[in-house]
């Protein structure tokens, strides 16, 4: 497909209660998407997932190389689960991949940050500083843990992911005060334990007990 057909087949949908299957230069399974907003460069996409939303992703439309048909049969169902949900489309300008974060930066949301081609990267945590042809990323590790701020190029991009399940519950608990939930998860586990292990001796001196009148 050129640029052209991509662009008109994308419209086509825009703003729809159909949902497409795409694949890229970089990933050959299709990812399910609604497209609620697109520009010449950019689409927006709602991803569908086994018939459930799961967060918004932008992507480069020159990337795509497929894009393919779902079924009216499936449609239909998720037209009768009420998908695409009615939640608002967010006002992201998708001019460029640096108008796209000023938005997102606006929002203040957590987002996932990738490059999918080979050997690239993918970073969850908080845009910190943009500039001319880069941006400034703020990154938490698998275990909640914020690392030191790193330097992405905007051409190193591929996708930006945000609303998801994944980057909303870190969110959740990172922007709630992740340290005290820990702390108060762990004291709690220690009183927990020593009063079990408290009832285990309990529990055995009545076990030995009633073995010697035995």
């Amino acid at each position: 497909m050129n640029k052209e057909e991509k662009i008109r087949k994308i419209k086509s949908i825009s703003g729809t209660s159909v949902y497409r299957g795409f694949t890229f230069k970089y990933d050959k399974v299709p990812t399910y998407y609604y497209v609620p907003d697109n520009s010449d460069k950019l689409f927006l996409g709602l991803k569908e997932d086994d018939f459930q939303t799961n967060g918004f992703c932008i992507r480069k439309i020159k990337h795509i190389k497929k894009i393919k048909n779902v079924s009216e049969t499936v449609l239909n169902i998720s037209r009768s689960l009420g998908l695409p949900e009615t939640e608002k489309k967010p006002d992201i300008d998708l001019k460029t991949w640096k108008t796209a974060l000023e938005s997102l930066c606006e929002r203040g949301c957590f987002l996932i940050v990738e490059n999918e081609r080979k050997n690239g990267f993918f970073y969850i945590g908080k845009v910190c500083g943009l500039y001319k042809n880069k941006f400034e990323f703020s990154p938490i590790d698998a275990d909640g843990v914020w690392g030191a701020d790193i330097m992405i190029k905007y051409s190193d991009l591929t996708s930006i992911t945000f609303g998801d399940r994944y980057s909303k519950t870190w969110e959740e608990y990172l922007e709630n005060g992740a340290d005290s939930f820990g702390s108060t998860y762990t004291e709690n586990s220690e009183e927990e334990i020593e009063e079990t292990f408290s009832e285990n001796e309990e529990i055995t001196e009545d076990i030995e007990d009633k073995t010697e009148e035995i």
